[in-house]
């Protein structure tokens, strides 16, 4: 059975058979937002025609500044400007690759060797799960900033390394409960809980994943407010198409349920 949501001016197909049943969850008085549902094309379409901008050296400085206070003295200034420099570079270097002949090749290659700093992962985290300190270092360019940094923490959640993924998630979900939402703040959600759900699936497996589905609900602060996010973001994983139909009523059920107890 397949099922049409139009949403703004795109529709979103509903595969009764494998999907989430979208219309069992979400109010369908509320459509879901277009863009969030795009926002792995529109990540793609970021880093394929963006320019690599210069970071502003003084904001430089306060950002430098702020982070190494953020993470209680444990890096220097030092520490955290190479980091910076180093993340700068990187994220650049996969704006240039977009017309390589080996782009994924590049690209992982770009991502193992930004991955295998840990300042610099630490960095990525503090980019992704908090908007303002993309803005503070980037300015006009913090969208594209944000989108390399999630990368980079997808990257090492599929190596098996899934701390900060899961760290970001939930700073973003609990400020998307809290506050009012940064412009695209719910794209970089939706991405990054697709990217912990590939993981999740490559590393643990898909039992492991349904078994522990309600740790996931609570990590990412699911909630009424994140709720078409979080099931975008499960969505765009494509994980969820291949599962028995048993699996997808538990998925179904456990969300219902998490909404129902907050």
């Amino acid at each position: 059975m397949k099922s049409n949501k139009t949403i703004g001016m795109f529709t979103v197909s509903i595969v009764a058979a494998s999907g989430l049943y979208f219309g069992v969850i979400v109010d369908s008085n509320k459509p879901i937002d277009a863009s969030a549902s795009l926002v792995s094309q529109q990540n793609e379409q970021t880093l394929a025609t963006a320019d690599s901008g210069q970071i502003n050296t003084v904001t430089n400085r306060i950002a430098i500044k702020h982070l190494s206070q953020d993470n209680g003295n444990l890096l220097s200034d030092q520490q955290v400007s190479e980091a910076v420099e180093v993340f700068d570079k990187g994220y650049k270097n996969l704006f240039e690759i977009n017309s390589h002949i080996n782009r994924n090749v590049v690209q992982n290659d770009i991502l193992t060797d930004l991955a295998n700093n840990d300042e610099v992962v630490e960095l990525a985290g503090k980019i992704a799960g908090d908007p303002a300190t993309a803005m503070v270092l980037y300015g006009e360019k913090q969208a594209e900033a944000r989108v390399a940094a999630i990368m980079l923490l997808n990257h090492l959640a599929e190596e098996g390394d899934n701390k900060s993924l899961e760290k970001a998630i939930a700073a973003t979900g609990e400020r998307m409960n809290t506050s009012k939402w940064e412009k695209g703040v719910e794209h970089d959600y939706s991405d990054m809980i697709s990217g912990y759900t590939k993981a999740y699936f490559k590393v643990y497996g898909a039992d492991a994943f349904v078994n522990n589905f309600s740790s996931v609900l609570s990590l990412a602060h699911h909630s009424d407010r994140t709720t078409q996010e979080f099931i975008i973001g499960l969505e765009l994983s494509q994980n969820l198409r291949g599962l028995p139909k048993e699996q997808i009523q538990v998925i179904r059920d456990k969300i219902k349920e998490h909404l129902n107890v907050l």
